[in-house]
């Protein structure tokens, strides 16, 4: 009987074992899908990250689109607005150049009128004086 106690207490102590071993390989079983959990969590949490970082990023670059395109408009407005005062100070200087002209012809036609009236005055001068001299 000793001898079949000792087998009856080997093949309980194998039995057991293998109890402990199927408990543990079921525990591993359980940790990795625990494992496999946390990560398809991080993982949908990362892909929720990603996404809002690239709307984020798309936001941003739209707000800066929106910006160019209104210095864009803004530089083009100045320089329209440039290029109609530099038409308008040609014409003013168009204008003052023809006016000038005018003034210098005034000038020259009413110096011409000075120098007659001066050269009249001498022949008068000298016409006096010789009928002075003739009477004298």
């Amino acid at each position: 009987m000793g001898d079949a106690q000792a087998e009856a207490a080997a093949k309980t102590a194998e039995a057991e074992a293998h109890l402990k071993a199927l408990d543990a390989a079921r525990g591993g079983e359980g940790a990795a899908a625990d494992a496999m959990k946390e990560l398809e969590v991080k993982l949908v949490q990362s892909e929720a990250d990603a996404k809002a970082a690239l709307a984020a990023h798309a936001a941003e670059l739209n707000t800066l689109k929106k910006e160019g395109e209104a210095a864009l408009a803004a530089s083009a407005a100045q320089a329209e607005a440039a290029a109609a005062t530099a038409k308008e100070l040609e014409a003013r200087l168009a204008t003052s150049a023809a006016e000038a002209q005018e003034a210098q012809a005034a000038h020259a036609a009413e110096l011409d009128a000075l120098k007659k009236d001066l050269e009249a005055a001498r022949g008068a001068s000298a016409a006096a004086q010789a009928e002075a001299a003739a009477k004298a």
